[in-house]
């Protein structure tokens, strides 16, 4: 009569398990931004190696997230041959532990990447973007890609209940038509019933870094763009570039300026600059229909927590005012 009592009890449980399970959706993602060496490096800092075990081994992360400069190109002087290498480097030391780990990962083209950079109506540095696509054609994440038409530059992704969106800002200016192409991806019925809406891209909206906080370095259009990522309930865009990290919001939208392995100093501060990586924790009930966003920044070297309620309340950067987030 126990027995029978306890294994009811267990399938009750385990019933009970199951209906939490398909009501709650929870994903940790890895964020991994500017880890480029010096022009022409095919090797990486020994922090980027850290950086990529703790994702794998420590967090465990479902989907990793990389906002631009993984390699050291923009440069005239270096030969061809040398952003093939660039790239093979990038697949040793990151892309190659995640793939063999069954991680996917996500890339938002940087300057030193790819830039879009352009004279006239040519690519400045067309030889990286070259590169670029020869790479990233012959090594697709296991990802379920939506829209490839300007793979690996501008392109989209549905990421189980994530709508994710890569796009070109590896320069100050969008490609053309990039607007459009946002509202087109952005009211298809696949992100509009996403539980997340997400953009990757390597300059940010605003500027937050001290020596970055200039035209040139945010993008052109920063202010019109946040208005069109509000209106298109975009949740977050993820940016790299300044190499600050800095959660941030602007009205109702979560900015976050993800740091890098080489952090610069935040743009009212005077602490040192720490070298980052970031957890982003995202959950949904759909049983209370409550989503909750949780940033969370480590100092590589120590991976301590680097505590939001310690960094600037606002920052008044080109472009429009950032606002510390509130978690």
């Amino acid at each position: 009569m126990y027995k029978l009592f306890a294994t009811s009890l267990f399938l009750v449980y385990l019933a009970l398990s199951s209906a939490v399970a398909q009501t709650q959706s929870s994903h940790t993602i890895g964020i991994l931004a500017d880890f480029n060496s010096s022009y022409g490096a095919v090797d990486y800092d020994p922090l980027v190696h850290k950086a990529v075990d703790v994702m794998i081994q420590d967090w465990q992360v479902d989907l990793v997230l990389m906002p631009g400069d993984v390699i050291a190109g923009q440069s005239h002087k270096l030969a061809d041959d040398r952003f093939v290498e660039m790239w093979q480097g990038f697949d040793n030391t990151v892309a190659a532990p995640f793939r063999e780990a069954g991680i996917p990962y996500v890339i938002s083209v940087g300057n030193h990447d790819g830039s879009s950079q352009r004279s006239n109506s040519s690519f400045s540095y067309s030889r990286e973007r070259e590169a670029t696509k020869t790479y990233w054609n012959e090594n697709f994440s296991s990802l379920s890609y939506f829209n490839t038409e300007n793979y690996p530059f501008q392109y989209s992704i549905l990421y189980k209940d994530l709508f994710i969106i890569s796009l070109d800002a590896s320069s100050n200016r969008l490609l053309n038509d990039t607007d459009a192409w946002l509202n087109e991806q952005l009211s298809t019925p696949e992100a509009i019933n996403a539980n997340f809406r997400i953009i990757l891209g390597h300059l940010p909206l605003f500027g937050v870094a001290q020596g970055k906080t200039k035209a040139g370095e945010v993008l052109a259009d920063g202010a019109k763009l946040a208005r069109l990522f509000r209106e298109n309930n975009v949740d977050i865009y993820i940016s790299g570039h300044h190499a600050a990290y800095y959660p941030a919001t602007n009205g109702n939208q979560i900015l976050i300026h993800a740091g890098g392995i080489m952090g610069r100093k935040l743009l009212t501060s005077e602490d040192a600059s720490k070298p980052a990586i970031i957890k982003l924790v995202l959950t949904t009930d759909q049983t209370t229909a409550t989503q909750t966003i949780s940033v969370s920044g480590y100092d590589v070297r120590t991976f301590e927590e680097i505590k939001i309620s310690e960094l600037p309340a606002s920052i008044e950067g080109i472009n429009g005012t950032s606002y510390r987030l509130k978690q």
